[in-house]
């Protein structure tokens, strides 16, 4: 799949795949837009404009085709993102931080339960992480506390790193 990404009518980003030109694939949009539920919208009597860096940060999505290579304590941050679950832990609600190494394994830091670990992913540059396939692995235990040949330290979350609004997942 070749995709492009795009910002529908400055109320949604999404992208286009090749194989399917005519179809918007949205991946946000913003608080006042349209709520996608699943799937492709029609791209007819619509404005698409290429999406660009400050897009992605504008709708909060991180950047799978466009992203920058990042280097963090000798190792390749190929992406990272978070989200707020809303489960009712904490007032803030329950905030994970996470990030995804070149190598395909996955960190993830949950903020105020303060339990962190490693899950051995199967996403890539591609098939971007999502909170849903996260939250899956953490409630299943699905990960480990140090990653195999670990040397470096864990990644920290920015300090103003803003984990949006709070979701029930």
């Amino acid at each position: 799949m070749t995709a492009r990404y795009f910002v529908r009518d400055e109320a949604s980003l999404g992208y286009v795949d090749d194989a399917q030109p005519d179809a918007f694939c949205p991946l946000a949009s913003k608080p006042d837009g349209p709520f996608w539920i699943d799937g492709a919208v029609a791209c007819r009597g619509s404005v698409l404009r290429p999406a660009t860096f400050a897009d992605f940060d504008a709708y909060r999505v991180e950047a799978a085709g466009l992203r920058l290579q990042a280097k963090a304590d000798g190792r390749t941050i190929i992406a990272h993102g978070g989200f707020n679950s809303g489960r009712l832990y904490t007032a803030e609600g329950q905030r994970i931080y996470w990030t995804l190494d070149a190598d395909g394994w996955l960190f993830f830091n949950d903020r105020d339960r303060m339990i962190w670990g490693w899950i051995d992913s199967d996403f890539d540059a591609d098939v971007l992480p999502n909170a849903p396939a996260i939250m899956d692995a953490y409630d299943r235990n699905a990960y480990a506390f140090i990653r195999p040949n670990q040397q470096e330290r864990n990644p920290s979350p920015p300090a103003d790193f803003d984990y949006g609004i709070k979701r029930r997942l």
